[in-house]
């Protein structure tokens, strides 16, 4: 990433005791994600409410930090709190989870912000860390600068938006038991048995997401597809790869529906509304954006659609659903 160009875009950074380091989570929210929000045609109203007239975005990020620690009294209130804040936290928890010392962390970071190579003795590339870094310093940032919805994000609003969440609706005749098993169902071909499309419709979210993801490997190299799907409504229609404007289309009409369906998920996406999506994952120790998730663009539209309809919420109730929770919380 060009530091020079990232801060000649989003005006001048104040250092901290921490140096470059605060700059690469800065950094990497403020382009890259940013630049994510704004380009992929998301949710730009919202992206763009987080910076003032002139693309800075210190001011908003101030602001909503002092709401959140009305709601909470835990955030910091300054934008070079919540990078430091971020970054110490990134720090602790990489040095947690490759068992190193914290301070051998940042100085590592440092050094490849500043174009030099990880100490071999982390054992990690520089890539590695960086990633792992960032990852970290977003989760810390959840609520404040974003939303992430994801099963194991940090908020209860975040893990209620995931597409695994238990929230059945019915849509097109038939009953899903979540946006999960709603998307998975449609990597099997019409007339599948054993499962058939119903079956998978109405089964817990991992046992969708294990039956669809074994339909598409069997169907992606009989259809020279990436990522075949059969869309509800559609399926006279034959296979699109899942990425089409169209499978978001449907994609959206469910997501609308599981709102409707339940007061929690819609007090959730109220929760949420004024932040941009930014949908980021650990598997199988690898940390990632989500590129190819589509709902960063679908939740913007759910937004547009349900409008009035979404409850309003006091601060109180909005701090219950932003506050940072344990993965086991009751959601409902």
């Amino acid at each position: 990433m060009d530091f020079g160009l990232a801060k000649r875009e989003a005006g001048e950074i104040t250092m901290t005791t921490d140096g470059r380091i605060l700059e690469a989570i800065e950094m990497h929210w403020l382009i890259d994600v940013r630049n994510r929000v704004l380009e992929a045609s998301t949710d730009k109203k919202a992206a763009r409410a987080l910076h003032d007239g002139d693309g800075n975005p210190r001011a908003a990020l101030i602001d909503r930090a002092r709401f959140l620690r009305d709601c909470w009294g835990e955030r910091p209130i300054t934008a070079e709190d919540l990078t430091e804040a971020a970054s110490q936290h990134a720090a602790q928890e990489v040095a947690t989870e490759i068992d190193a010392e914290v301070d051998e962390v940042s100085r590592a970071m440092r050094a490849v912000v500043g174009g030099a190579l990880v100490p071999a003795s982390l054992g990690l590339d520089d890539k590695t860390l960086h990633h792992k870094f960032v990852y970290y310093g977003l989760r810390h940032l959840e609520s404040v600068t974003h939303y992430n919805p994801w099963s194991e994000a940090t908020s209860r609003a975040s893990r209620v938006l995931s597409n695994m969440t238990d929230a059945p609706f019915t849509l097109y005749g038939t009953e899903f038991a979540s946006a999960e098993s709603f998307l998975q169902s449609m990597r099997l071909r019409p007339g599948s048995v054993s499962p058939s499309r119903a079956d998978v419709a109405g089964m817990p979210a991992a046992d969708a997401q294990s039956a669809g993801r074994s339909a598409r490997k069997a169907e992606k190299v009989e259809q020279d597809m990436d990522d075949p799907v059969w869309l509800w409504g559609q399926e006279d229609e034959g296979p699109l790869e899942r990425r089409s404007p169209a499978f978001r289309e449907v994609m959206t009409e469910a997501l609308i529906a599981k709102v409707r369906s339940h007061d929690f998920v819609a007090q959730a996406l109220s929760a949420c509304a004024p932040l941009p999506v930014v949908h980021y994952v650990r598997r199988r120790g690898r940390y990632r954006i989500n590129a190819s998730s589509h709902l960063p663009s679908c939740l913007p539209d759910v937004l547009v659609a349900l409008g009035s309809d979404l409850p309003t919420l006091t601060d109180e109730e909005i701090g219950y659903w932003l506050r940072p929770s344990s993965a086991d919380v009751q959601l409902a």
